[in-house]
């Protein structure tokens, strides 16, 4: 069945590349769903964020009519949809009940790891017992599904196929591989059964909150910064003031793994040279008892927030400059909670060019040039 799945997204892949009312799921509805799940037609894909169009592009050529739209809620780290297959693909006839399921939650490396292993890992729980209690089924207002969560006892299920910004070989070591006690990186026998077909081609920005002036950030001032090694302002240019705030990506982060490699060459060097990448350690801000990042100003020194997706990054700099809360996840997927007090804080991010239409003249963030 696996191999009949991969071959099955193969050919849809490449198809696809040539007042509020709330309401449970209709008969219909769950009928199409069911059918679906008896007979193992789900399609599960994870991994990068940064490339979650390419999700929607395969769905436009997948299914034929009209489609039923899931999430896990107002995020979108989870999302699904449910349809009539468009052309028969693999050994499913066209007209017969699909389900397509993709995870952009912790990143590139849910795309990689889970599925050179055959891991099974959180899904969105698309059954008619998980969804309908809130939503209409449409993409601006999908089905609400619980998680299906191996963690939290329940089954979870293996990727049929993952999406990875950066090659599988990044996710070596400590600081770009996914958990809380860091997972070991894939050996070569496991790399080998991964088959790169690269479809996008992302570049990476620097993303810096409008509050902070409009001065030079050479590559050297920002390694300086990813790394540790400078964490006020005043070390970046006289007569700034204020602690730098970082907000990066949690380790397995194909973006954060970009960023290990471009301001410290990791992996490619670990010697004494090297300098590891700063993360939620950097300052006390981080309480690992109670998931909490407290964001205070004039620690002295620098500050790490680490985000779970990019759109937490975004809500992330945001933040920064207006204050307030907001929820993200650890390395494991457990939910965080991020302080910002009364705002202010002058930060630098870690974000693909995929989030380039956030980046506005007018707003609180917006990414900058290199030298300039």
């Amino acid at each position: 069945m696996k191999l009949n799945k991969i071959s099955a997204l193969c050919a849809l892949a490449c198809a696809a590349l040539s007042g509020q009312a709330f309401a449970a799921m209709t008969a219909a509805e769950q009928a199409i769903v069911n059918d679906a799940n008896t007979n193992g037609r789900v399609v599960y894909i994870s991994g990068a964020s940064a490339v979650k169009a390419g999700f929607s592009a395969i769905e436009a050529t997948m299914f034929t009519g009209t489609t039923i739209r899931f999430a896990e809620g107002t995020k979108t780290d989870y999302i699904g949809t449910a349809g009539k297959l468009a052309v028969a693909a693999g050994t499913w006839p066209a007209g017969t009940n699909v389900i397509a399921i993709y995870r952009t939650a912790g990143g590139s490396v849910y795309g990689v790891n889970p599925v050179a292993r055959n891991e099974k890992i959180t899904t969105l729980n698309v059954t008619s017992a998980a969804c309908g209690a809130s939503g209409s089924g449409t993409a601006a207002l999908p089905y609400i599904c619980t998680l299906d969560n191996p963690d939290l006892g329940g089954v979870g299920r293996s990727p049929d196929a993952g999406v990875s910004d950066v090659a599988p070989a990044l996710f070596d070591g400590a600081f770009n591989t996914e958990g809380e006690v860091a997972a070991a990186a894939l050996s070569g026998a496991e790399l080998s059964l991964l088959t790169s077909t690269p479809i996008y081609g992302l570049s990476f920005g620097l993303p810096v909150t409008s509050n902070v002036p409009l001065i030079n950030l050479n590559k050297a001032t920002i390694s300086a910064i990813m790394t540790g090694n400078v964490g006020t302002w005043s070390g970046v240019q006289a007569g700034q003031t204020g602690d730098i705030l970082v907000c990066r990506r949690t380790p397995g982060s194909g973006t954060q793994a970009v960023t290990n490699m471009y301001y410290g060459n990791y992996p490619c060097d670990t010697g004494s040279a090297f300098n590891a990448p700063a993360d939620r350690d950097a300052s006390a801000a981080w309480n690992a008892t109670t998931r909490t990042f407290t964001v205070t100003p004039n620690t002295g020194g620098l500050v790490v927030v680490e985000n779970f997706a990019s759109g937490d990054v975004r809500t992330c700099l945001d933040k920064a400059v207006t204050g307030g809360t907001y929820t993200t996840s650890d390395r494991d997927g457990f939910p965080v909670t991020v302080n910002m007090g009364a705002g202010g804080h002058k930060a630098i991010g870690v974000l693909s060019m995929d989030s380039l239409s956030s980046s506005k003249t007018t707003g609180n963030w917006q990414f900058r040039s290199l030298d300039g």
